[in-house]
């Protein structure tokens, strides 16, 4: 949750996953994903977090407080995959 005197202004919920690398029929485009992602193994699952839920009160949206929030969770990501969980997307 996210709270801001008292009050709940919003939540998030992040989620350990896999995302499974599929069989794609453009070869160059199956390359390039997995260039960039500097994959080399042949396993179709990549470890993974996902963002479950996200929302903000509706009093507060354009303020920014989503991007920030949103930051906020990204930065989070990157710590907890440095030092829990292995992760590649």
């Amino acid at each position: 949750m996210v709270v801001c005197d008292d009050e709940i202004i919003g939540y998030f919920s992040l989620l350990s996953d896999t995302i499974a690398f599929k069989k794609n029929n453009e070869k160059e485009i199956k390359f390039d994903i997995k260039n960039q992602l500097n994959i080399t193994s042949k396993n179709k699952l990549l470890p993974a977090v996902k963002i479950g839920r996200f929302a903000i009160d509706e009093k507060y949206s354009n303020c920014g407080i989503g991007t920030e929030i949103l930051f906020n969770i990204l930065y989070n990501i990157k710590k907890i995959a440095e030092t829990e969980i292995g992760l590649r997307m």
